[in-house]
């Protein structure tokens, strides 16, 4: 945890401070963040994503908001945040789900294609539906014609 931490301060999301030991102990080092963000990991047999979400709005702006409000009004907005939450991370997770089954379609169908080459650039034409040629080229460092030669052949053969 502390090398994820060290990264987070590295990368300008988090701060540290050493502080003493109340139980005599050697000082600690404590963390805090200084930006708003989330860090999304998705992992599966045909599936590595991570991607970081910075938010504009911090707490300090949020509790300046909501501050004048009585106690079950916040309540109840808490509610209703963890509520819709939780229904987008329900759909979230049935989406992860096609997506990992989609891979394994796409791994299945490229895995007879006997040029490695070939079949890493048809691998990420399925796999970045929103790349253009030139993007995919970029992406496995071989020329745009070569990637769009492979999949002019591979889709004539399919």
């Amino acid at each position: 945890m502390v090398k994820h931490l060290k990264v987070l301060e590295e990368n300008g999301l988090v701060e540290s401070y050493t502080e003493k030991s109340d139980l005599k102990g050697p000082q600690r080092r404590k963390y805090y963040p200084i930006q708003t963000f989330s860090v999304v990991v998705d992992m599966g047999p045909n599936l590595f994503s991570a991607e970081l979400i910075s938010r504009e709005q911090t707490a300090e702006d949020l509790v300046e908001k909501e501050g004048s409000q009585d106690v079950s009004e916040l309540r109840d907005r808490m509610k209703k945040i963890e509520d819709e939450l939780d229904m987008l991370n329900n759909r979230r997770e049935e989406l992860l789900a096609e997506k990992e089954k989609l891979l394994q379609s796409a791994r299945e169908t490229t895995s007879s294609i006997p040029d490695y080459m070939v079949r890493k650039i048809i691998h990420e034409f399925i796999l970045h539906p929103d790349c253009s040629m030139n993007d995919i080229a970029k992406m496995i460092s071989v020329r745009d014609d070569i990637v769009l030669d492979s999949i002019r052949e591979w889709m004539s053969d399919w």
